[in-house]
């Protein structure tokens, strides 16, 4: 059965001359006690039809060095570009996407692990889409700092049980953000017509999400493909980087206070605001919050979250919203399930 995907699969590259199908765009930053089992999960694909681009964003721990002693150790054929400066994620993939030249591009850092089937079967699939799907996903394994299995899943997690959405994703991601970004192969040319990444944000994912899916379909294959690392260090667990991360998800939703969204569209997004106002007083950053509870005021109708936005941006606000989370917390928990059964 394998065998006859991967003739199928060396058919179809006929059709794109000498370039790959899939180019992997690997992003490593400080990733040296990780980065040889990353870049192990590459030579173990059993699909052969990519190529490797590796950046490392300028590390302080070595993590250049492991990596390109493990390429000539290997022999394993990459490009691989040595950043002076560190430059952030969103500038890292811009650079990358511009040395690939596969027709779908997927990612994976330094931390992160592929399982051996993960591009062959997202490609395999995505070959029997309509030009209209711009993304292939499918779930993580979730695992420690030292790869042991974690319990649930990326999606179980992040979707309480509900059927991973597909389609026209766009209300849904407004919501919750959980398309697992290490376990998405994506369409060049749609990156490409949505204008790449912002590189003024702090982390590239929910940014490109949003706009993709405003224009495209998004496809899901059942399947845990990766092994997503949790530890202190990563940019979505370290307490050190939630401000920034806040930050830039307000900066993300403010792009389309402006968009014709239609009134339901619209009341997701001000309560997406809203909510992430919250969790800035939660984290102490009451000068962001006050700036994104403002984008409410000035933008919602609705009288309730109006004048809970006006209540968030008082002094000792912080007390109020700690008691509104768990709240929240449970409503949000059913709004996603039901957003998720309904698409």
């Amino acid at each position: 059965m394998m065998g006859s995907t991967i003739a199928k699969l060396e058919d179809r590259r006929a059709n794109f001359k000498s370039a790959p199908l899939v180019s992997v765009l690997f992003t490593s930053f400080n990733h040296a006690r990780y980065v040889e089992e990353a870049l192990d999960s590459l030579r173990r694909q059993t699909c052969s039809d990519f190529e490797v681009i590796i950046i490392d964003d300028a590390s302080t721990d070595g993590c250049a060095d492991v990596s390109a002693a493990w390429l000539d150790r290997t022999g394993f054929q990459a490009q691989f570009i040595r950043n002076k400066t560190n430059r952030g994620i969103c500038a890292n993939r811009n650079t990358a996407l511009g040395q690939a030249s596969g027709t779908f591009v997927c990612s994976l850092s330094g931390d992160d692990a592929y399982e051996p089937e993960r591009i062959e079967r997202q490609l395999q699939c995505f070959l029997s889409q309509p030009e209209d799907v711009c993304a292939v996903y499918s779930d993580m394994a979730m695992v420690d700092f030292e790869g042991k299995p974690q319990g649930l899943s990326y999606l179980e997690s992040k979707l309480n049980g509900a059927e991973p959405p597909q389609g026209r994703i766009f209300e849904s991601l407004l919501l919750n953000n959980h398309l697992p970004a290490p376990c998405v192969m994506l369409r060049k040319s749609a990156i490409e017509a949505v204008g790449g990444y912002d590189e003024s944000l702090f982390y590239e994912d929910f940014d490109m999400w949003l706009r993709l899916s405003f224009r495209f379909r998004f496809a899901f294959l059942p399947a845990r493909l990766v092994r997503f690392r949790t530890h202190d260090e990563s940019m979505s667990h370290s307490p050190r980087f939630r401000m920034a991360m806040c930050s830039s998800r307000t900066r993300i939703l403010e792009k389309w206070l402006d968009a014709d969204l239609g009134d339901a569209i619209r009341s997701r997004l001000l309560d997406a605001l809203f909510w992430n106002a919250a969790l800035q007083l939660r984290i102490d950053d009451s000068g962001g919050a006050r700036l994104t509870f403002d984008d409410v005021v000035r933008n919602d109708h609705r009288m309730t979250r109006r004048w809970l936005a006006r209540v968030g941006k008082l002094r000792g606000a912080c007390t109020i919203v700690q008691l509104m989370l768990p709240i929240y917390r449970l409503i949000r928990a059913a709004r996603i399930g039901w957003s998720a059964r309904r698409d």
